[in-house]
């Protein structure tokens, strides 16, 4: 788990931006809806601002589990806000 006394890390916890996304994806899928696209798309660009604190931090992995490196934030939270986007501008629609 990361070293929440690091004074070098971001006040915001790295699992808490995976706990967005995780969020997110649920929302995507529950509701199908334009205005809750662009909404979580901007939390997803602000995913990609923690991961990105966390990678000049140095923060371990979530809960010392690999994939949930700060690295992995950044690339699934900017692939979500720009899959987002484009469902919710109907550049995709499914």
């Amino acid at each position: 788990m990361e070293d929440f006394k690091n004074e070098k890390s971001f006040p915001v916890p790295l699992w808490i931006g995976w706990l967005i996304n995780i969020i997110g994806w649920i929302a995507f899928v529950a509701t199908m809806n334009s205005a809750i696209e662009f909404i979580t798309a901007a939390f997803s660009l602000g995913c990609v601002f923690i991961g990105f604190k966390h990678q000049q931090a140095g923060t371990a992995p979530s809960f010392d589990i690999d994939r949930l490196s700060p690295n992995n934030l950044i690339y699934a939270s900017a692939i979500q806000a720009i899959w987002m986007l484009t469902w919710a501008t109907g550049i995709v629609g499914l």
